[in-house]
């Protein structure tokens, strides 16, 4: 009996955590804390957890490559998947491609789209000294003979201009507010977009809005040389693309405010700056330190035709402000700062800080606005902080601070990275924080000051470069721009 009293207890506790045992069973599942959820094939939800037992390791994802699951067109957005060996994935959004520029069927290369408007040239006819088309006249003044289109009945922001093959004159084109009138070619004046060619076959130019007339004159020598071919159309300026800031020291190496290049040397020194420009792959240029002239006897905008349009800023003293766009702007405008006083003197009495100014210009993507900015930034370099410099960067804060999407590019005369600080706190990404050095200095013979930068709002800035060169005392900088 004893013993029987001594395991009626015993038999009682097993049954009691039986039953415990299968109350608990019956509870709800409960999800650990480490749990995580991830997307795997088919859209299923996976659930994986990083257990903290030394005997089970936590899973950690390895995605491979971004593959395309929906190509990207013209007109719509395509995907991109990238998987781990668990089958979960991630995907992403790839920009739509947008419109080509035209064939010369005015065709979309790709999608084959009409997009263009061919101006038709077979029209054209020489009578009597003077050429005629159906709906305008051709204007000859002395050893130029020029063509005046009326642009009230064409719609489209973008002209390309084809020379004739064989043509041995060197053509230009204005795009300009003022009528021809008394069969007399309109003087160019500073702002109206203008195109040259003479190793170039082609030249595009984007259609400034308050350009009423496309003007093309070609010089005779004798012989009368037409274009080839006249397409208007609106450019589809693609979500992606590639802007380079360079200050090009007046082609002078930043020594003087005037080029230094002969005329004997334009030739071989044209082809040192082509080479340079082109390796910057930019669809958009701006640059600082710009002078009209590249020698005595040869504009500047010779070296940059094949971008197309032109915007360039008055000089004022060593200050000279300039865009070249693959695409067309509009609104282009110069703008002085408000903080910008006759007394604030910088390193030099020959200079003050109201010779310093910013262009601005609107390219349109879809329906976004995309303000592109080039500036040249006042400094003292006795002061710091310097504060001519850090006023003129509070004043660009607070004036786009309203605009969605901007890009901010130039020489910022920042001679210390920390002045970029105040557009990271509000909101800007800084591509150069100091490890790039881009201006030569007095101390030493190479690169001395983080100055030539790229600041973003709004868009995805990648790929960002310094492009070493010895054409100016300052370097290229140059990024990929992604309007998401």
């Amino acid at each position: 009996m004893k013993r029987m009293k001594r395991l009626i207890p015993c038999f009682a506790l097993v049954l009691l955590f039986g039953v415990l045992f299968s109350a608990c069973s019956l509870l709800p599942s409960e999800t650990p804390e480490n749990a995580k959820q991830t997307t795997g094939n088919g859209g299923k939800t996976e659930m994986t957890t990083a257990s903290t037992a030394s005997t089970t390791a936590a899973h950690v994802h390895e995605f491979g490559e971004w593959a395309e699951t929906d190509a990207a067109t013209c007109t719509a957005a395509g995907t991109e998947r990238r998987v781990c060996a668990c089958g979960a994935f991630e995907e992403r959004k790839v920009v739509r491609l947008g419109h080509t520029a035209p064939g010369e069927d005015g065709k979309c290369t790709r999608c084959l789209a009409q997009i263009g408007y061919s101006f038709p040239m077979d029209q054209v006819t020489k009578l009597d000294g003077t050429i005629r088309t159906k709906q305008n006249d051709y204007y000859v003044s002395t050893n130029y003979y020029g063509a005046a289109i009326d642009l009230s009945d064409l719609p489209y922001d973008t002209v390309r201009i084809t020379k004739r093959a064989g043509a041995e004159d060197m053509g230009y084109a204005f795009l300009t507010a003022l009528p021809v009138t008394n069969g007399q070619k309109p003087a160019y004046t500073a702002g109206y977009t203008k195109v040259i060619w003479d190793t170039n076959e082609t030249a595009t130019v984007g259609i400034p809005t308050d350009a009423k007339y496309l003007y093309v004159y070609y010089a005779s020598k004798g012989v009368l040389s037409l274009p080839s071919a006249i397409m208007f159309y609106n450019t589809d300026v693609p979500a992606t693309f590639t802007v380079a800031s360079w200050n090009i020291g007046h082609f002078s190496m930043g020594g003087k405010k005037t080029s230094t290049i002969t005329d004997d040397a334009y030739a071989t020194e044209k082809a040192k700056y082509l080479s340079y420009i082109n390796s910057l792959g930019a669809d958009i240029l701006c640059l600082n330190e710009y002078s009209e002239l590249f020698t005595p006897s040869h504009p500047a905008y010779e070296l940059f035709f094949g971008l197309g349009t032109t915007f360039e800023g008055e000089q004022r003293n060593y200050s000279c402000n300039a865009i070249y766009s693959k695409f067309p702007l509009k609104n282009e405008a110069a703008h002085n700062f408000a903080c910008n006083t006759s007394d604030v003197v910088l390193h030099t009495t020959a200079i003050q800080a109201t010779d310093y100014y910013y262009v601005t210009g609107e390219l349109k993507i879809g329906d976004e606005t995309v303000t592109i900015v080039t500036l040249h930034l006042a400094f003292h370099e006795k002061l710091k902080p310097d504060t001519v410099c850090t006023n003129q960067m509070d004043e660009l804060i607070a004036k786009f601070a309203d605009t969605e999407h901007v890009v901010l590019l130039g020489d910022w005369n920042a001679y210390y990275a920390e002045y970029y600080d105040r557009f990271a706190e509000a909101g800007y990404t800084v591509a150069n924080d100091g490890s790039y050095l881009t201006c030569t200095g007095s101390k030493t013979s190479g690169l001395e000051w983080p100055v030539d930068n790229i600041i973003v709002k709004g868009v995805t800035m990648t790929d960002f470069r310094a492009v070493n060169t010895d054409l100016s005392d300052h370097v290229a900088v140059v990024a990929t721009i992604t309007l998401e």
